[in-house]
């Protein structure tokens, strides 16, 4: 396994259940790691559980673009750049599938994979593997 202590990770779908495994354990490896979900009381309740680690809350909504880009602004300028994505965060149509479009279901796997650390100083989103020439790690989508 590759050494990952001292690099920046940011997790989608953080504050509970695989996504809070993820972060347990980026810290245990000695990384930085940026815990983001939409629930403030969520992101709360795993801070507590977490013993002031080097770790941090963003509070996000992964269907927002604007959000994203927010979010990268305020990890990187606490954590330093971003070399490690978890795309972890579920999102839901909130409807039947018969009452579902074409559309509805194109959104949802862009929803869930809108943050990329930047690339020549802009947030890359166009690519979900190449996270940098150097460490090329896959982005889990869950």
């Amino acid at each position: 396994m590759q050494d990952l202590a001292g690099r920046t990770a940011f997790v989608t779908g953080g504050a509970n259940g695989i996504g809070l495994g993820l972060v347990r354990a980026l810290l245990a490896e000695g990384c930085k790691v940026a815990l983001a979900d939409i629930r403030q009381d969520a992101i709360d309740a795993a801070l507590a559980t977490l013993d002031n680690q080097d770790v941090m809350g963003v509070q996000l909504d992964v269907a927002s673009r604007d959000g994203f880009a927010a979010a990268a602004d305020r990890v990187e300028a606490d954590l330093g750049p971003v070399s490690l994505v978890f795309n972890n965060a579920g999102v839901n149509l909130f409807q039947t599938i018969d009452d579902s479009s074409y559309d509805d279901w194109d959104w949802v796997p862009a929803a869930a994979s809108r943050f990329h650390p930047r690339n020549e100083g802009h947030h890359a989103i166009d690519d979900p593997v190449e996270i940098d020439a150097e460490h090329p790690v896959p982005i889990i989508i869950g």
